[in-house]
């Protein structure tokens, strides 16, 4: 039965357009072979004669989800809703669906400016809450963590693992008592450039099940590890520090305190653990050096409500604030190329140069067609004092060439957006213009 489900997804996915029309609402119909066919404003999905008694298609707030009807009665009698899960076709504003456990992207609909998307099953049918746990922080997070580390310690950085956990747990159809505040993520950046996040999670009361859980990544060098504090209850009340490699080799290493949050004492345990996690991965414990003060010698301020945020600029340039595209600052002449733009929103972008080739890029070649005459999609651009994701677009204007630079920068409170554009490959001043603002950024 599993791959049968597999091989259906796999039709559907490739009968499914690139982008999709705005609304999820549906209407089905059988044709004349038994298929049963689902419509909606430009999609329409086709299943297999003979299913028509077997799917249960349910709306929800941001898609639809599909189930092996029988699977879903039979859970739900038993009280655990979403059992018997097949796939969901979801429509989001952001790309927060990257954190799915497995989702396949489908397009980006310029009429509704929603992004599309497949959820799939994920290799873990979960019923009890603690077998659901297990997976999640045994297999299933370090297979995410490893696939991608920088992205995993970028997104947990800036959004916690509660939505990731969340998200998991509702589409393996498991019942759960956590809230949001009883996770918590911290991140320790140490001298040699490894980034350190220790993962609270809810108290654990079966075995194997986790207190705590690091992941150490040094971009530069690659080096990624996953580390585990587990509960164990056969000799009492301990806990082991542990570890799973890539190759999911688990790895007992020591004991490990078992204190609560409100316990005297944790904070400091927690320090010292932290350090064992440290010398695990062969990493400095030394934290890294606090960074320079902004460069603020004679800049001015520029304040901006309306997204949230301030910055500092050189008091020679001007700049204007207009609603829906932020802050213009204007390197020669007000309201003319060339400029700098820093804009803010609240969402997150999880998978930025995934954007910028799947979203922006495409939105560049459709508005300028035969005028755009370059398009370089960046994995780093050094400008800040960060290394961020960009793209650097080249059209013709009025007998010029134009520059346009488009960066994206993943914060604590959202995402900002930077763009450069310049006539002729003459930037200096206005990418040192840009340089400043971001150095000087606060959010209010």
């Amino acid at each position: 039965m599993k791959k049968r489900i597999t091989l259906l997804l796999i039709l559907l996915l490739l009968a499914l357009p690139a982008a999709l029309a705005d609304g999820l609402d549906f209407t089905t119909d059988t044709l004349e072979d038994g298929s049963l066919v689902f419509y909606f404003d430009d999609l329409s999905l086709t299943l297999p004669a003979g299913w028509a008694e077997k799917v249960l298609a349910i709306s929800h707030d941001g898609g639809v989800s599909f189930y092996q009807r029988e699977s879903y009665e039979r859970y739900e009698a038993e009280g655990i809703e979403g059992g018997g899960f097949l796939f969901s076709l979801g429509a989001s504003v952001n790309g927060s669906f990257s954190q799915l456990p497995a989702f396949k992207y489908l397009g980006y609909s310029e009429k509704s400016a929603m992004n599309y998307y497949f959820v799939l099953p994920t290799d873990y049918p979960g019923v009890t809450l603690e077998q659901a746990r297990y997976h999640f922080e045994h297999n299933a997070l370090p297979r995410y963590f490893y696939d991608d580390p920088a992205n995993m310690i970028q997104v947990l950085s800036d959004r916690g693992i509660y939505a990731l956990w969340d998200a998991f747990a509702r589409e393996n159809g498991v019942s759960y008592p956590y809230a949001e505040e009883d996770y918590r993520v911290r991140r320790h950046d140490m001298a040699d450039g490894t980034a350190i996040l220790q993962i609270e999670l809810p108290a654990p009361d079966a075995n194997t099940l986790c207190y705590r859980i690091y992941l150490v990544h040094n971009a530069a060098t690659g080096s990624a590890g996953y580390y585990t504090v587990e509960y164990d209850n056969l000799l009492g009340e301990t806990a082991f520090l542990c570890g799973w490699s890539q190759d999911h080799t688990h790895t007992n290493y020591s004991g490990a305190p078992t204190l609560g949050r409100e316990d005297a004492g944790y904070e400091q345990a927690l320090a010292e653990e932290l350090d064992q996690v440290a010398a695990l991965a062969g990493v400095s414990a030394q934290a890294a050096p606090q960074a320079p003060a902004p460069l603020d010698d004679g800049l001015v301020a520029v304040e901006c409500p309306q997204l949230g945020f301030s910055t500092r600029i050189d008091p020679g340039l001007s700049w204007t604030y207009e609603e829906g595209t932020g802050i213009y600052i204007y390197t020669e002449h007000e309201g003319s190329i060339p400029y700098a733009i820093v804009y803010h929103i609240g969402d997150v972008i999880a998978e930025p140069l995934e954007y910028i080739r799947e979203q922006f890029t495409p939105h560049m070649q459709k508005d300028y067609g035969d005028d755009l005459v370059a398009v370089n999609e960046l994995e780093v651009y050094d400008i800040g004092g960060r290394q961020l994701p960009a793209g650097l677009y080249t059209y013709r204007l009025q007998g010029h060439l134009v520059d346009m630079l488009r960066i994206y920068d993943i914060t604590q409170g959202g995402t900002f957006i930077y763009t450069a554009k310049y006539l002729d490959a003459q930037g200096e001043a206005t990418l040192k213009a840009l340089d400043t603002a971001i150095r000087n950024l606060n959010l209010d």
